[in-house]
Protein backbone atom coordinates (compact mmCIF):
# COMPACT_ATOMS: atom_id res chain seq x y z
CA UNK A 1 0.00 0.00 0.00
CA UNK A 2 1.51 3.42 -0.64
CA UNK A 3 1.41 5.97 1.65
CA UNK A 4 -0.08 9.23 1.04
CA UNK A 5 0.99 12.39 2.35
CA UNK A 6 -1.47 15.38 2.73
CA UNK A 7 -0.35 18.55 4.43
CA UNK A 8 -2.87 21.60 5.78
CA UNK A 9 -1.18 24.82 6.78
CA UNK A 10 -4.10 26.82 7.79
CA UNK A 11 -7.81 26.13 8.59
CA UNK A 12 -9.97 27.90 6.46
CA UNK A 13 -10.19 30.91 9.84
CA UNK A 14 -6.69 31.26 9.04
CA UNK A 15 -5.49 29.93 12.36
CA UNK A 16 -2.51 26.91 11.84
CA UNK A 17 -3.57 23.61 12.37
CA UNK A 18 -1.36 22.47 15.49
CA UNK A 19 1.00 19.18 14.57
CA UNK A 20 0.09 15.58 15.45
CA UNK A 21 -3.69 16.37 15.39
CA UNK A 22 -6.42 14.38 13.92
CA UNK A 23 -8.69 15.40 11.03
CA UNK A 24 -12.13 14.20 10.24
CA UNK A 25 -13.13 13.73 6.22
CA UNK A 26 -16.87 13.23 6.42
CA UNK A 27 -18.00 11.09 3.75
CA UNK A 28 -14.79 9.74 2.60
CA UNK A 29 -13.69 6.17 2.97
CA UNK A 30 -10.00 5.37 4.08
CA UNK A 31 -8.08 3.31 2.07
CA UNK A 32 -7.02 1.09 4.78
CA UNK A 33 -6.84 -2.51 5.56
CA UNK A 34 -8.31 -3.60 9.00
CA UNK A 35 -6.37 -6.38 9.35
CA UNK A 36 -2.75 -7.13 7.84
CA UNK A 37 -0.84 -10.16 7.33
CA UNK A 38 1.42 -8.52 10.40
CA UNK A 39 -2.28 -8.77 12.59
CA UNK A 40 -3.09 -12.07 10.94
CA UNK A 41 -0.16 -13.61 12.31
CA UNK A 42 -0.48 -12.13 15.79
CA UNK A 43 -3.56 -13.39 16.02
CA UNK A 44 -2.81 -16.88 16.49
CA UNK A 45 -0.81 -15.74 19.68
CA UNK A 46 -4.17 -13.19 20.75
CA UNK A 47 -6.67 -15.92 20.08
CA UNK A 48 -5.22 -18.34 22.68
CA UNK A 49 -3.87 -15.68 25.11
CA UNK A 50 -6.29 -12.87 25.08
CA UNK A 51 -9.09 -11.34 27.07
CA UNK A 52 -9.73 -8.64 24.73
CA UNK A 53 -9.06 -7.34 21.38
CA UNK A 54 -8.14 -3.59 20.17
CA UNK A 55 -9.36 -3.03 16.56
CA UNK A 56 -8.54 -0.04 14.95
CA UNK A 57 -9.52 1.30 11.65
CA UNK A 58 -13.22 -0.01 11.59
CA UNK A 59 -14.93 1.16 8.87
CA UNK A 60 -17.90 -1.02 7.91
CA UNK A 61 -19.93 -4.19 9.40
CA UNK A 62 -17.44 -6.02 6.96
CA UNK A 63 -14.31 -5.50 8.86
CA UNK A 64 -16.03 -6.90 11.94
CA UNK A 65 -17.37 -9.80 10.08
CA UNK A 66 -13.92 -10.11 8.81
CA UNK A 67 -12.51 -10.20 12.19
CA UNK A 68 -14.94 -12.47 13.57
CA UNK A 69 -14.22 -15.15 10.40
CA UNK A 70 -10.14 -14.63 11.42
CA UNK A 71 -10.71 -15.60 15.48
CA UNK A 72 -13.16 -18.36 14.51
CA UNK A 73 -10.67 -19.84 12.90
CA UNK A 74 -8.00 -19.93 15.49
CA UNK A 75 -10.23 -20.84 18.53
CA UNK A 76 -11.73 -24.46 19.83
CA UNK A 77 -15.56 -24.47 20.20
CA UNK A 78 -14.94 -24.89 24.30
CA UNK A 79 -12.79 -21.80 24.45
CA UNK A 80 -14.15 -18.61 25.17
CA UNK A 81 -14.26 -15.98 22.44
CA UNK A 82 -12.11 -12.69 23.25
CA UNK A 83 -14.23 -9.26 23.51
CA UNK A 84 -13.46 -7.04 20.99
CA UNK A 85 -13.35 -2.97 21.49
CA UNK A 86 -13.51 -1.51 18.49
CA UNK A 87 -12.40 1.81 17.40
CA UNK A 88 -14.26 3.09 14.55
CA UNK A 89 -12.81 5.64 12.45
CA UNK A 90 -15.05 8.65 11.62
Amino acid sequence: MRKRTTRAFSAPDGKRIRPNKGLNFPDTDLDVVPLTARDRKDLDFVACHADMIGYSFVQSTEDIALLQEELAQRIAADQPQPAVVLKIET
